[in-house]
């Protein structure tokens, strides 16, 4: 099953899809105000929009691009998928990622720094992990599902390819597994069960957290069919 919630929230505030938060952000520490030809530059204070004089500002509100921003316009009432489609059909982002596409057309050798894997690292003990109770709570959400989302859900060999393509930023590289925000709420409170059966009470609490973050993320920059509580897959 697809469902890696604890992923690192930071990699997708930091992911620039939203790149006059950071042009504008990045332009505080210069000495001079962002230029007037730089088309996507926009001023702060969101009472008028697009503000006459530069000035810096400890609202980080003032950063964010206003409601109707071409940057944003749209994005909460896009569909994610689509959404997906034309960002990953851009130059940049096919640069970027096309490495990581070629990866899975090779074998799965494990996780190295350099593709060399090297024999006897570690060792695997037993970490008294509550193994029972997450197998409960995970034939529990199976049992919950639809038989669609049955057969969404992965339930491959740990070196299946389905693994491998799993990833968690706001871009969906490949529809495998379920996505949270498509379920019924009861099924979603099912999974939160398994993911607080799989995690340590502090990891849940960071976890949830981070969904958390993700929600109001999206709702800071007028992207929250992009960015929710529930956008995880």
């Amino acid at each position: 099953m697809s469902l890696h919630l604890s992923h690192c929230t930071g990699s997708v505030i930091g992911s620039c899809i939203f790149q006059s938060l950071a042009m504008t952000t990045s332009s505080i520490n210069s000495a001079v105000p962002p230029s007037d030809s730089a088309p996507d530059a926009y001023i702060t204070h969101r009472s008028d929009g697009f503000d006459s004089s530069w000035r810096s500002s400890n609202n980080f509100r003032d950063y964010i691009p206003p409601t109707g921003h071409p940057r944003t316009a749209g994005l909460d009432d896009a569909d994610v998928y689509e959404y997906s489609k034309d960002v990953l059909s851009r130059p940049k982002p096919k640069v970027l990622f096309g490495p990581w596409f070629e990866l899975l057309e090779k074998p799965f050798v494990g996780v190295t720094s350099d593709g060399i894997v090297r024999e006897d690292i570690y060792t695997l003990g037993d970490e008294s992990a509550p193994t029972e109770q997450m197998v409960s709570a995970a034939k529990g959400v199976i049992k919950a599902l639809s038989v669609t989302e049955k057969n969404k859900v992965i339930c491959s060999d740990l070196d299946g390819d389905e693994w491998r393509k799993w990833c968690n930023p706001e871009i969906v590289f490949h529809d495998v597994g379920i996505r949270l925000e498509f379920l019924e709420q009861r099924k979603i409170e099912l999974v939160l069960k398994l993911l607080k059966a799989s995690l340590s009470q502090c990891g849940f609490e960071k976890a949830v957290g981070a969904m958390r973050l993700n929600h109001f993320l999206g709702e800071i920059v007028h992207a929250k069919a992009i960015l929710n509580q529930y956008s995880y897959q």
